[in-house]
């Protein structure tokens, strides 16, 4: 029978006095041993709830797990999950505690400091996710701010706006927008509106002192205090001097179309949409975003013409080659007319486009086997060999020995051989493959016989 783990000190009597040491070798015994160590902490709290008000708490158990996973010996991911999953229990059992007591305050500055620290280590911890932690206590937040007398809830906001300064050093956006959300939607009173405004004031000066790299927190620092003003102010003009002067971020554009769309001004909202798109910089989700509302505006207002011309920018332009825009938009012309817009838009597509499967959907085979015949390698042979191979068996012969000739001098390992072998044994199904695959066998028989791997890999190849 294996012989249970033990600790080197009495955990009941010793928990305040923990060394460094002590602390590290009992997490490691939460993570391996049986459940009977977690029950001892357990009675601990409960025989003990006046050790563990909130100090107590951040200074004990909580960094036993901090300390250990900042630890330089890393934890396994089991290891990580496990302790992980005492804090989210530990949390909940505190916070109990806590509204029991009526210390609403005292939750909030818990559930902060703690999702702080973890977010600092998660930058270098991939195993550790702070926002399924961060979900629980939003849920926490939203049930506790209510019952906070005004006292608790000026130092509730206190609390927050030093926590959102203070991660700003870390890589804590979800932290940090739903920060503010609960600033922007529970503080509404008109005794925190100097507060508020100076806070996100001060944000979005410190965000545009920043160097380029920064624009994105400088915008969304914008956005965030165009939210405020909307939550909080009652002159229209601000607001709109506001926009005006922040046009230039993307994000105040978007929120701007997000609103007409949201009070059916389909006009309005897709001329931003389409200026967004013209003016360009924007990264690969935001033009999605950009053109899948534009598309869903013009089908909701019927408005084909617009609708033909997104299409068709979505396949040239925004997804070159996207095979789901390019049947959309052939669905819009008879077979004569597609015949000249495809030529058409074909020419303007990129190089890097994938043109194979735009010949292939409109079973332009020619034009395929040209494609394929021309681009390197054989990926886009081998997709489309079942069409090529009967229409064209001598190009795709061809083409077979030019790859398979290129690519054996460059082969080193068992691996690259036996690809090779597996393309000869392709080569050799056509009637014409037959001859050319004997041949480049018979070749490299006699210029790679010190190749042992090589050739026991062709003295494979079966030839039908």
């Amino acid at each position: 029978m294996p012989k249970k783990p033990r600790l080197s000190f009495d955990m009941e009597k010793e928990l305040d006095q923990l060394t460094a040491g002590q602390l590290k070798e009992f997490v490691k015994l939460v993570c391996t041993s049986e459940p009977r160590i977690k029950e001892l902490l357990r009675d601990f709290v409960t025989v003990k709830p006046a050790q563990l008000v909130l100090d107590d708490y951040r200074h004990k158990y909580q960094s036993i797990i901090i300390n250990a996973l900042d630890d330089d010996d890393r934890l396994d991911w089991y290891q990580a999950e496990t302790l992980h999953k005492e804090l989210l229990d530990f949390i909940s059992f505190d916070v109990t505690g806590l509204v029991a007591q009526g210390k609403y305050d005292d939750v909030f500055e818990l559930t902060l400091g703690l999702l702080l620290e973890l977010y600092e280590l998660g930058e270098d911890y991939d195993e550790l996710d702070p926002g399924v932690i961060l979900e629980r206590c939003s849920k926490i937040w939203k049930r506790a701010i209510g019952k906070l007398n005004p006292l608790q809830k000026h130092k509730v906001l206190e609390s927050i706006m030093k926590s959102l300064v203070n991660c700003h050093y870390y890589n804590t956006g979800d932290f940090q927008a739903g920060l503010k959300d609960l600033l922007i939607s529970r503080f509404k009173d008109k005794k925190f509106h100097g507060k508020l405004r100076d806070f996100f004031k001060a944000e979005l000066m410190a965000a545009q002192q920043k160097d380029g790299n920064q624009v994105s927190r400088h915008q969304l620092q914008a956005l965030d205090y165009l939210r405020l003003l909307e939550a909080i102010s009652k002159d229209d003009k601000e607001i709109g001097d506001f926009i005006a002067r922040y046009w230039h971020c993307f994000t105040i554009r978007e929120h701007v179309a997000n609103q007409a769309l949201a009070n059916k001004d389909y006009d309005r909202a897709a001329l931003i949409l389409e200026a967004n798109l013209k003016e360009g910089g924007l990264t690969r989700r935001q033009i999605d975003d950009q053109v899948t509302a534009l598309k869903e505006i013009y089908l909701k207002t019927g408005n084909v013409k617009d609708l033909l011309g997104l299409l068709e920018r979505i396949v040239v332009e925004y997804t070159p080659g996207n095979l789901e825009a390019y049947r959309e938009l052939k669905g819009h012309f008879t077979p004569s007319e597609w015949e000249k817009k495809s030529r058409s838009i074909i020419a303007r597509l990129p190089k890097l486009a994938n043109i194979a499967r735009i010949f292939r959907e409109d079973e332009r085979y020619d034009d395929l086997m040209a494609y394929v015949i021309k681009k390197d390698g054989l990926n886009d042979l081998i997709k489309y060999e079942a069409i090529l191979g009967p229409l064209y068996p001598n190009q795709v012969v061809a083409k077979y020995v030019q790859e398979i000739t290129r690519q054996v001098a460059n082969a080193k390992s068992r691996n690259q051989y036996k690809d090779l072998a597996k393309l000869l044994g392709r080569l050799g199904k056509y009637d014409k493959g037959k001859a050319e695959a004997s041949k480049i066998i018979a070749s490299w028989q006699e210029t790679y016989s010190f190749k042992p791997a090589l050739m026991e890999e062709i003295a494979k190849v079966k030839i039908d």
